[in-house]
């Protein structure tokens, strides 16, 4: 970077209207916001300090976090990890972002693109799977040739970029996986597309990764990225859920019975007993084999039985499930560990050593479930109809993650920035603190510099069915209501649920009269499939649960209406959630309004956030929830918003949205 923008003083100068930013971005604006949010976390650098800072949409959070620290980095050798929610941010950070600034900057740093270790295709494993004919299915072979195609001039080697999804079977067979890793003496290490990007975050100052594999580094005992020294948190307003779901485990039905498949499939007869000469004369292994999957059977089949029509259970004691399983599991371990010996090659040995590993880390993994051996936890299991039948979970986890953010995060590493559109709740970070254990931090909160009184319309009915006790009206009134908002403004419209069972009925309600609109629907297509056909689509109508709710970007005039059909409160008998309402009353908290309503406010402005996300955006927000005027609590989330012209009648809304039309054309 250029001397003159290398101390706090100069900000102004860099990302002022003449400063090198102005200079090489078509259409750059200076928003001052901006330059506060960059100043306030140089200031936490130097004084190695945690920050928690909330910057409205349109403030510009990645180039006002990514200055300091590239500047910080550069300037003391260090090396800082930038972790976002989703792989679609981390993705623009590293393609877009970032080098630009490197264009533009005028200082040599490197950053490199982090992801774990499955997301790379492995030479090694894809020529292994050519070879030795693994995939007998015609459709599976045919998308290994694909692969086989793609892999020539592959670049990086990651899945993502693969020009078609293959199945999960496929892949898991072709990717890089760290039991199986042969490291330094892998004869394709020269082109080990894995080895080359752990080459290049071991160059980098940055690291861009996502939550999900930070709290994977830090429960793999940081062993999937080099160390580092600062942590930046993007989307931190999802890092409980995230830390919760990595200090804890999960197993699945479904994860057996791919692991038992690898062994012997019994309908397509291919696995490791059928493939290596060494097993194939020993039929124990098969009945072996035959025995554990029908124990998994019987087990999982009382897993539906304890579940009683439930879709989840809280199991609240040890020993609600006999475990059948593990032992069964563990003799079959035994048996195939005496002979792997009898295996020739090398390589086969070691593979089948690595399942033998997975086999028996199951069934330990299912004891300790069973038992309940961790204090602190929650346990449970839940049921969810598939394509191909039953999944069932059985899941871990703390019900208070700050102990381990504490030990891990915060008292390990410094400085930390956390920074999202949304971290406060009625304008201060206490929630946010309290649930993080954030005790020393700094907090810095930024409003977005769009003009929402003149770019929004928040419309709040006041003649709608109250949902918490009158469900079928309130069905039958929120679809009337949706079908008069996208006859408004001709589709453009997200529609956004707070349950897949209310989301369906609403659509089956409407499809007949909305059968001139393009109505996509959550589960039909893959997200960035119906995202891809609501932008180029005409009078499109997305209906979507929570995911759509953030981590959306759909600037412009395809997106002019997002309608929240219910308040987004978590579901109160949800095992972690009942769990962490018990935690609050034994502590003499209020549950309700210190972590239910907070929590639902956070979400409802991430639904909010998706209308206006440009500055020549306009449209309606519609929350067809009248708990936002009927009950106190409501305040907590209209508090939450930004200033915007409120109407309550629909026919009033048809006229203000013609006139926003009319002034923006």
């Amino acid at each position: 970077m250029d001397d003159r923008y290398m101390n706090l003083g100069q900000y102004e100068n860099l990302f002022g209207c003449r400063g090198p930013l102005a200079a090489n971005l078509p259409r750059y604006e200076f928003r001052q916001g901006q330059l506060d949010m960059a100043k306030g976390i140089s200031n936490a650098i130097e004084r190695n300090e945690h920050l928690i800072v909330e910057a409205g949409t349109g403030i510009g959070k990645s180039f006002a976090y990514l200055i300091p620290f590239i500047e910080w980095a550069v300037k003391n050798d260090r090396r800082v990890v930038i972790a976002t929610y989703t792989k679609a941010l981390q993705e623009q950070l590293a393609k877009k972002d970032i080098p630009f600034l490197e264009g533009s900057l005028g200082i040599n740093f490197r950053s490199a693109l982090c992801f774990g270790g499955e997301n790379y295709l492995c030479r090694r494993r894809l020529f292994r799977s050519w070879q030795k004919g693994l995939f007998e299915r015609k459709m599976e072979a045919s998308q290994l040739q694909k692969i086989m195609e793609w892999a020539v001039d592959a670049k990086t080697g990651l899945r993502m970029e693969l020009p078609f999804e293959p199945e999960d079977g496929v892949w898991l067979r072709v990717c890089r996986e760290s039991d199986v890793c042969r490291g330094k003496r892998c004869k394709h290490r020269q082109d080990c597309f894995y080895a080359k990007a752990r080459s290049e975050q071991a160059r980098a100052q940055l690291l861009i990764a996502n939550h999900q594999l930070f709290f994977a580094n830090i429960a793999s005992g940081m062993q999937l990225f080099p160390q580092f020294d600062s942590v930046v948190f993007d989307e931190a307003h999802n890092i409980e859920e995230v830390a919760a779901s990595h200090f804890g485990f999960e197993l699945t039905n479904t994860q057996l019975k791919y692991l038992l498949d690898e062994f012997h499939h019994p309908r397509h007869e291919t696995g490791f007993f059928h493939r290596f000469h060494g097993l194939k004369k020993h039929a124990e292994l098969l009945v072996m084999a035959n025995a554990a999957r029908q124990a998994g059977e019987v087990f999982f089949d009382s897993v539906f039985g304890l579940l009683n029509g439930k879709t989840t259970l809280c199991l609240r004691s040890p020993n609600c499930l006999e475990n059948i399983l593990s032992p069964t599991l563990e003799q079959m371990a035994d048996a195939i560990s005496d002979k792997i010996k009898l295996i020739q090659d090398e390589e086969d040995r070691e593979e089948l050593t690595s399942r033998v590993a997975r086999l028996s880390k199951w069934g330990e993994c299912l004891c300790e479930f069973i038992e309940q051996k961790r204090e602190e936890h929650v346990y449970w299991i839940e049921a969810e109809q598939r394509h191909h039948g039953m999944k069932y979970r059985l899941s871990v986890s703390p019900v208070d993650v700050t102990p381990y953010l504490k030990k891990f995060v915060f008292d390990e590493i410094s400085p930390i920035v956390l920074t999202s559109a949304t971290l406060s709740v009625g304008g201060n970070f206490e929630f946010m603190r309290s649930r993080l254990g954030l005790n020393q931090v700094r907090e810095l909160s930024i409003l977005s510099p769009f003009d929402f009184e003149n770019q929004a319309l928040l419309y709040l009915p006041s003649d709608l069915p109250d949902p918490s006790n009158q469900n079928d009206e309130y069905i039958g009134a929120i679809a009337s209501r949706i079908d008069k908002l996208v006859h408004i403004t001709e589709g453009r419209s997200f529609v956004l649920f707070t349950s897949y069972q209310t989301l369906n009925r609403v659509h089956d309600c409407l499809a007949e009269r909305l059968k001139d609109f393009r109505l996509l629907r959550q589960r039909d297509l893959p997200r960035w499939r119906l995202l891809e056909e609501f932008k180029k689509g005409e009078r499109a109508v997305l209906f979507g649960t929570t995911t759509f709710w953030q981590g959306i970007d759909v600037p412009g005039s395809a997106l002019e209406c997002v309608i929240i059909t219910k308040l987004p409160f978590a579901v109160p008998d949800h095992p972690l959630i009942e769990a962490r309402i018990a935690d609050l009353k034994r502590r003499g908290e209020d549950p309700f309004m210190g972590y239910q309503v907070p929590k639902a406010a956070l979400l409802f402005k991430q639904g909010f956030g998706r209308l206006i996300r440009h500055t020549n955006d306009i449209g309606i927000v519609a929350v067809l929830d009248p708990r936002m005027k009927t009950r106190s609590y409501g305040r907590a989330f209209l508090e939450s918003l930004p200033q915007c012209r409120e109407i309550n009648d629909i026919d009033s809304l048809a006229g203000a949205y013609k006139a926003l039309k009319h002034n923006v054309v």
